[in-house]
């Protein structure tokens, strides 16, 4: 089975492991060693001057959504843009970073548009087959991200079973 970046991953019923129970996860890069994704469902908000040092004072009392991306390297910060401009793309109109000169820019920005990630998912490329054969991901293809996006802000991505029935049938 090809995973692309783009696909969405969602936990099945089927999962076991507690981690990534009702999990949502954005696939942003795929390469002949492995797998790299973002949970994109387990939201949290909290004062950015928890993960930055040196800010002006408008911004150490700034809150902000701020996304758990995953289980790996956990204190990195990431940004998934709703953008066709700066970063890396992963799929048409959604990137991975954005086109920002300061950290108080980027805080600054549309948290709607620009979601920040702590943390990300990777498997090797075999380890992530087979947890699909054994059916512990539906893989989505072909789904406009914005849209996820918009479901998750109305908070009705939090489970497997809201994101399936929003969803549809996965595609493999």
């Amino acid at each position: 089975m090809q995973i692309n970046a783009g696909d969405i991953l969602v936990a099945s019923k089927e999962m076991d492991d507690e981690y990534f129970a009702n999990s949502v996860i954005l696939i942003s890069a795929v390469n002949t060693q492995a797998i790299v994704g973002f949970i994109i469902n387990r939201k949290s908000i909290m004062p950015v001057s928890e993960l930055f040092n040196d800010l002006d004072d408008f911004h150490k009392t700034l809150k902000r959504q701020i996304y758990i991306g995953g289980p790996v390297e956990e204190d990195s910060l990431h940004m998934i843009a709703l953008s066709n401009v700066g970063g890396k793309e992963i799929v048409s109109g959604v990137r991975m970073g954005g086109h920002f000169n300061s950290v108080e820019e980027m805080l600054s920005s549309d948290e709607q548009q620009n979601r920040l990630m702590l943390g990300y998912t990777a498997w090797g490329l075999q380890q992530l087959q087979e947890e699909i054969k054994e059916g512990s991901w539906l893989v989505y293809k072909n789904i406009h991200i914005p849209d996820i996006f918009f479901e998750i802000d109305n908070e009705n991505m939090l489970t497997t079973e809201t994101a399936t029935k929003i969803l549809g049938t996965p595609k493999i």
